[in-house]
């Protein structure tokens, strides 16, 4: 859930020789940059290598108010069932899953697993276009690339349809 890290020392605050910071003072005019990847590896210099500004592949939007990850986790403890089975675990065959590719009814399929995303489509950092890529289909390709480490279980855990039935 960690994005790049980026950090920068303004002039307005090591100038004026007021700050209790005390870290080394930048040269005037100067505003040194960081940039830190998931691994805190700094990737500030050279070309950026991933699919955003800061290398790191990953491509976050600024979510709207109250679709926060705590507002998510919030939502899942007092939903009782997000998935729209009725709480009811199903079978979910190939064809069923490539019927929910809308943005009014989404699922995907990770490792094996389908789940019910439409209500957490504003939730996720990468924003409801990247989310749709993996819309009605077996996304778990799609989710190594970025979230191998993510524990998407508990995350989705009340939007769980079933298993993915390949035939």
């Amino acid at each position: 859930m960690c994005g790049a890290i980026t950090t920068k020392q303004h002039n307005s605050d090591q100038m004026d020789g007021h700050s209790d910071d005390p870290k080394p003072k930048p040269e005037a005019g100067r505003r040194p940059s960081i940039v830190l990847n998931d691994d805190m590896t700094d990737i500030s210099g050279g070309e950026p290598s991933g699919g955003n500004a800061t290398g790191s592949g990953r491509t976050r939007v600024a979510l709207k108010p109250g679709h926060s990850l705590m507002d998510w986790l919030k939502l899942c403890a007092k939903s009782p069932d997000l998935s729209g089975t009725g709480g009811q675990v199903m079978a979910v065959t190939v064809e069923e899953l490539q019927k929910h590719n809308t943005l009014d009814d989404c699922w995907l399929s990770i490792r094996g697993k389908v789940y019910n995303v439409t209500q957490y489509l504003h939730f996720h950092p990468g924003g409801v276009d990247e989310m749709m890529r993996g819309a009605g289909s077996d996304a778990t390709d799609l989710f190594n690339e970025i979230h191998r480490y993510v524990n998407y279980e508990s995350m989705l855990k009340k939007c769980f349809v079933g298993p993915l039935v390949i035939e």
